[in-house]
């Protein structure tokens, strides 16, 4: 019965990541090159950098969302985002408990199954024989 309890509880988060991680905007993945004649021709409102390396931002026309990726040690980019006057924030990921609960959820059921299967098995044992 605790299993049952254990997958039950795996499915409610994986769902509630499911529902909160959705957007009402579509993201559109764009190439770096294009990213900094977008940034150049002043049609970005604001861009989020996270771990240095990716980008989502918005435009100012609230169109879709971008996303790409930039060069690591590209500090340029931060003078050119604000010389185009775009709202820069940036993030630092952190690994989260439920990042890690997503991603080992598969193993979790996989355990979980395996432990089931092993029960069922030891309750199938045929009784013993008196002579």
């Amino acid at each position: 019965m605790g299993v049952f309890w254990a997958v039950l509880a795996c499915v409610s988060v994986l769902l509630w990541q499911v529902v909160k991680a959705g957007k009402s905007r579509p993201e559109t993945n764009i190439s770096f090159s294009k990213f900094i004649r977008q940034l150049e021709d002043g049609k970005l409102k604001s861009v989020s950098i996270r771990d240095g390396v990716e980008v989502r931002g918005s435009y100012k026309d609230n169109g879709a969302e971008l996303r790409t990726l930039i060069p690591a040690n590209y500090v340029e980019i931060y003078k050119i985002l604000r010389d185009s006057g775009v709202e820069i924030e940036i993030e630092q990921s952190g690994g989260s408990w439920v990042s890690v609960l997503i991603n080992a959820s598969p193993f979790l059921l996989l355990l979980a199954f395996w432990v089931f299967m092993m029960r069922q098995m030891q309750n199938r044992r045929p009784p013993p024989t008196t002579v």
